[in-house]
């Protein structure tokens, strides 16, 4: 298989290891029944599921996994979905990064550890990038690359990772 095409499983794993996968909420239709003998009134009521809508819907979704693996495609690192996009439909924008090892986000931005967010080299990209996607998915995409440390030190919120799953099919 070429370099930086993920097979089914590979996707469906990172989807797993960063949390895609939510766990069904319960339901009272799988509770079972009180025996002969079971104290129903000390049998406490779980907690209402909350109807909480998250993402950005369809087929915007779509668009945006596609963004994704164009970015992977391009810089050979997954992007990921962030921020409030995450939690639920009232977002301002839809927050995007792609995560580098420090050794590498330094040497493409080597002005970014005096100038931070006014480093004009990483200004742009970010900018460009941004653009790109909004004019792909439609969505006010806020990209950036981040240092992977400190990324992990400073933003523990949820990252869905954004890709497309390619098909197998036909291949012995």
């Amino acid at each position: 298989m070429p370099k930086g095409v993920r097979t089914g499983l590979e996707s469906l794993a990172l989807r797993e290891a960063f949390g895609v996968f939510r766990p069904r909420r319960w339901s009272g239709r799988h509770r079972r029944a009180p025996a002969d003998g079971d104290d129903v009134a000390s049998d406490p009521e779980p907690p209402a599921p909350k109807a909480t809508p998250t993402g950005v819907g369809m087929p915007a979704g779509m668009r945006l996994d596609a963004f994704g693996q164009w970015l992977y495609d391009a810089f050979d690192e997954t992007a990921y979905l962030c921020g409030s996009a995450t939690q639920g439909k009232t977002w301002r924008d839809v927050d995007v990064r792609i995560m580098l090892d420090d050794d590498r986000f330094d040497a493409l931005f080597p002005g970014y550890a005096s100038a931070h967010q006014n480093d004009a080299k990483w200004a742009l990209l970010c900018a460009a990038v941004s653009e790109l996607g909004r004019v792909q998915t439609g969505l006010p995409i806020d990209f950036q690359f981040q240092r992977a440390s400190d990324a992990n030190s400073k933003y523990r919120g949820v990252r869905e990772p954004l890709m497309m799953l390619r098909s197998n099919r036909g291949d012995t």
